[in-house]
């Protein structure tokens, strides 16, 4: 169970993350009494090394996750220990750094007082959107949660108004990576739209299955990219 001021650390391909150069930190905003979630601070950093064969933790040799470096599933990077009162008199969190898990990921990288320092930079970045949400909720009060609702709405009605000015239809591309370094190519990605008014559905069937080298797209990269490529053509 999530607590004030814990933080999930993250770079798992196959739950949520990109590469394993991206840490994902994700740390939720309680409401000040502390019993409900109502927003999350999250940024995701490029570090320059995670350990792996290859310095750079980017290898074209790589076959397998395991060679690309240090894998990390969804674990409590900073653990919460309550709200307490900052210096300056304003409501806070308390809470410390799992020094377990950084020893563990700083002893796997080839540059460990630079992951740590990237890694702080994080955690501030965090545990500044945690505080300036507060500072939101104490001018806004109860209409903050709504007008967040009311945004949310809002912009998925200006997605749906810009879908629906698209033609209805199936529309088909592929395109071919020459090869994965590894012997095997070339490779097809194929992709088919069906726009029906304000639904898309994107199909990705007829491109090629995973391949030995470091070129395969996990779900969360797949849905991530589609969206980005639906928001520039759409432009809300």
């Amino acid at each position: 169970m999530l607590r004030p001021g814990d933080s999930i650390l993250l770079n798992d391909p196959f739950r949520g993350g990109a590469h394993l150069p991206d840490l994902t930190l994700v740390s939720p905003i309680f409401d000040p009494s502390g019993g409900e979630v109502l927003a999350f601070a999250a940024n995701r950093a490029h570090h320059a090394d995670v350990g792996g064969a290859t310095a750079g933790s980017v290898g074209a040799t790589a076959t397998e996750i395991y060679a690309e470096g240090v894998r990390i599933p969804p674990v409590r990077f900073e653990i919460g220990r309550g709200r307490t009162t900052g210096p300056d008199g304003e409501p806070a969190v308390d809470n410390e750094l799992n020094e377990s898990v950084l020893d563990l990921l700083l002893a796997n990288v080839r540059t460990p007082e630079e992951r740590r320092g990237d890694l702080r930079a994080q955690t501030a970045a965090n545990a500044t959107g945690r505080r300036r949400f507060h500072d939101l909720l104490a001018d806004h009060g109860d209409r903050l949660p709504p007008a967040m609702t009311a945004l949310r709405d809002y912009s998925e009605r200006r997605m749906r108004a810009a879908l629906a000015d698209l033609p209805d239809g199936r529309y088909e591309f592929t395109d071919e990576l020459e090869g994965d370094g590894h012997g095997n190519g070339p490779l097809t990605i194929s992709v088919a739209v069906e726009i029906d008014d304000t639904d898309v559905q994107v199909d990705f069937a007829d491109t090629a299955a995973q391949t030995e080298g470091p070129l395969n797209a996990v779900r969360a990269v797949t849905v991530s990219a589609v969206y980005y490529a639906i928001r520039c053509v759409t432009d809300p």
